[in-house]
């Protein structure tokens, strides 16, 4: 089935590779480049519609030919196979999920995440940051990239990505305590007002009395 898809490429995202150039220059006069380097970028199996480029991300439209149901199906026996011990199988297996559905945010996250746990970070990186332009931010695909970028000893790229995800998931413990490893832990009395606001009638307690 032929899917239709807004990709969201952001600048921090790409501040080391070629792409990362469409957000310094000038797009008018240089819409040719702009266009060579998203298409190289996207790649063959995505078929690039429209582009509207900023100074912090680019959004564009892009088309493909997408199985969705077996690529799920193939994504998630990748998953059990994986987990079992078979990582050679499960890694073709994974690839060839995102080969029938190269629109698949959670495909190209499975592959990842697969990829961080094999030591191949720089592949990992790839995978995730084309699941986070698919499929948008999410705390766990942010997580696993900072972990990517740490590997890869990009502290302040590692640093910014968990900011991002504490603003989704202020209490995802596997973020805070990397934070904290890292050296950038909340204020206290911030996480204190935070835990209050958070238990029941916890808002109410602190409003004065008439």
């Amino acid at each position: 089935m032929r899917q239709r898809r807004r990709l969201t490429l952001r600048r921090e995202d790409h501040l080391e590779d070629a792409l990362g150039a469409i957000f310094f220059e000038p797009a008018e006069g240089n819409e040719r480049e702009i266009l060579r380097r998203l298409n190289d970028y996207l790649g063959p199996r995505l078929t690039l519609i429209r582009a509207e480029v900023g100074a912090k991300q680019a959004t564009v439209d892009v088309g493909a030919q997408c199985f969705c149901d077996e690529s799920e199906r193939l994504r998630i026996e990748a998953e059990k196979i994986w987990a079992s011990g078979g990582r050679k199988a499960a890694l073709i297996m994974i690839r060839d999920a995102i080969e029938l559905d190269v629109l698949s945010a959670s495909a190209a996250a499975t592959l990842g995440r697969f990829m961080l746990e094999a030591g191949s970070h720089e592949e990992a990186l790839k995978a995730l940051r084309r699941a986070r332009e698919i499929g948008g931010d999410s705390a766990d695909v942010l997580r696993m990239l900072a972990r990517a970028c740490l590997a890869m000893n990009r502290k302040s790229s590692a640093v910014a990505y968990l900011r991002a995800a504490v603003e989704l998931a202020p209490y995802d413990f596997q973020v805070l305590r990397m934070l904290d490893q890292l050296g950038y832990r909340k204020p206290r009395a911030e996480t204190a007002a935070d835990q209050a606001a958070a238990e029941p009638g916890g808002a109410s307690r602190h409003r004065r009395r008439s």
